[in-house]
């Protein structure tokens, strides 16, 4: 069952507070929060027991290899794009930077002409090794970072620039 988007951010905000952060969440609107400085989307979150979920891509990655412009959302005019997305599971916060996304997205194994002009893309988090499919068959997996401090955030940034 999809968990709705306000039950998706008090689940973020409990883990957040489960691990001794301070939630400092400077603006909030439906799929946006501005933490730590960060503008922050929240994934859409197919089912939080077998960490299923759709993160928001960049069309233009695909038709551009050199753009490495931020997913956006219509509706959202007031920020540039997002930083990063947030993909909670039941008991662990996962955060993935825009760039690192991108990067992830170019190596879809599959069905690459019917992804590449979709905007939402599936994906299945494994929790025993911090890491992500995309659905479909596909089997490469990718490594995610734990949302475990407003460092994590930071250090992804200084990575992924």
């Amino acid at each position: 069952m999809t968990l709705s988007l306000s039950n998706a951010w008090d689940h973020v905000i409990r883990l957040l507070k489960y691990h001794g952060m301070q939630v400092d969440i400077q603006s909030r609107h439906e799929r946006y929060a501005k933490l730590f400085g960060y503008n922050c989307m929240i994934a859409n979150v197919r089912s939080i027991k077998s960490g299923t979920s759709r993160v928001r891509v960049n069309i233009d990655w695909f038709r551009n290899p050199l753009d490495k412009s931020k997913p956006t959302i219509r509706g959202i005019h007031h920020i540039d794009g997002f930083d990063f997305e947030l993909i909670p599971t039941t008991e662990i916060l996962y955060a993935i930077h825009y760039i690192q996304l991108r990067d992830y997205s170019l190596r879809l194994e599959l069905e690459k002409t019917r992804w590449f002009k979709e905007p939402w893309w599936g994906l299945k988090v494994n929790q025993k090794d911090d890491s992500f499919v995309w659905v479909g068959g596909n089997t490469i997996s990718f490594p995610l970072t734990r949302f475990s401090s407003p460092e994590a955030l930071s250090n992804l940034e200084q990575q992924w620039r």
